[in-house]
């Protein structure tokens, strides 16, 4: 496969996942890059055209080992015509859970094909100098390693003649997902993928 595109649409509140996925995005290395933000309500009005000889990243923060409540009715929303995509998950040093099952899911049924999934620690949103969790990360080692992540994803699709000539991701996390307790969390809101 040639890769000239990767469109990356990323949720970034506190601007870690944005740097993991840009990170990825040069190691991928394509001749065109559209970052798409959807970290505010606003910025989700537009669908992104997705091609089939796009590469999409699709990247979320973890929140309580799932994908954001809040960015699930446009994930869904997204129109994808068997394109090749990149999963993208970012922790703060606890557990992702299902988070990257879970965006598996929805990228699946938006017609996305996964072709590579990974989970990135960040500094978690709860830090503070007090109680410091990942604290300064991504640092320059994290890049370092989602740029070869993204070299390695390269190298994958480059050797496929295809998209649909690549094997099924196999991603760790349980259906149903697990849901977190003693929230306030609308589940009629969550995603929720039938077990056939």
């Amino acid at each position: 496969m040639k890769i000239q595109s990767v469109r990356c649409v990323y949720f970034s509140p506190t601007g870690t996942t944005k740097t993991i996925a840009e990170s990825i995005t040069q190691g991928i290395s394509p001749e065109f890059v559209e970052m798409i933000d959807i970290t505010k309500r606003l910025q989700r009005n537009s669908q992104p055209l997705l091609d089939k000889d796009d590469i999409v990243i699709l990247a979320t923060p973890v929140y309580y080992g799932r994908v954001p409540e809040e960015i699930i009715p446009y994930l869904t929303s997204l129109k994808a015509a068997r394109t090749p995509v990149v999963l993208v998950a970012v922790y703060g040093n606890r557990a992702y859970e299902d988070a990257l099952k879970e965006l598996h899911d929805i990228a699946v049924d938006a017609k996305f094909i996964p072709v590579a999934g990974g989970a990135f620690v960040a500094e978690h949103s709860y830090s503070s100098k007090t109680y410091p969790i990942a604290p300064n990360r991504p640092d320059e080692s994290d890049i370092q390693k989602a740029r070869e992540f993204g070299a390695a994803i390269r190298k994958k699709l480059q050797n496929a003649e295809s998209s649909e000539h690549l094997t099924a991701l196999t991603i760790p996390g349980q259906s149903p997902y697990i849901e977190p307790v003693n929230l306030n969390i609308n589940p009629a809101k969550k995603y929720s993928k039938q077990i056939k």
